[in-house]
């Protein structure tokens, strides 16, 4: 008698291991299943919408970043710049362009290594991707990075 109560704990407790088992591997299927079909069955990813472009002048930059609205004006959105150089110079990192404004900020624009067919007078347009990370003021002066000649 000792014998098959001994057997038949044994079993009960093998019949425990093998149900816990189960459950565990069914959660485990049941969780991939589920992540699965969610996958399946998600959301399009949204068609990004496209950049918006502002036309402005250098001046217009100039008034915007005195009156400190520039960033909540332009902030995000790329900007095409039309302005009259005033100067060109060449720095350790490329050329820089000067445009003339009507208020005391200066506004200049980095072209990198961009091959400059332009001279001082000339009116040139550029494009400014991300001004909220790409222009930063100075003292006495707007710094665009990062500039495209148009």
């Amino acid at each position: 008698m000792n014998h098959t109560k001994t057997r038949l704990v044994a079993l009960t407790q093998f019949t425990k291991h093998f149900l816990c088992f189960g459950i565990c591997l069914g959660l485990c299927v049941g969780v991939t299943a589920c992540g699965s079909l969610r996958q399946i069955f998600r959301e399009a990813t949204p068609t990004p919408q496209p950049t918006t472009v502002e036309q402005v002048s250098a001046d217009q930059i100039a008034q915007a970043m005195q009156a400190d609205s520039f960033y909540s004006e332009y902030g995000s959105v790329d900007l095409l710049i039309q302005g009259v150089v005033s100067s060109i110079s060449q720095k350790e990192n490329g050329v820089i362009v000067e445009f003339k404004t009507s208020v005391p900020l200066k506004v200049q624009c980095d072209l990198g290594d961009q091959a400059v067919n332009f001279h001082p007078g000339d009116t040139i347009t550029v494009r400014v991707a991300n001004p909220r990370e790409n222009v930063a003021r100075e003292t006495g002066e707007i710094i665009m990075q990062d500039c495209a000649i148009q």
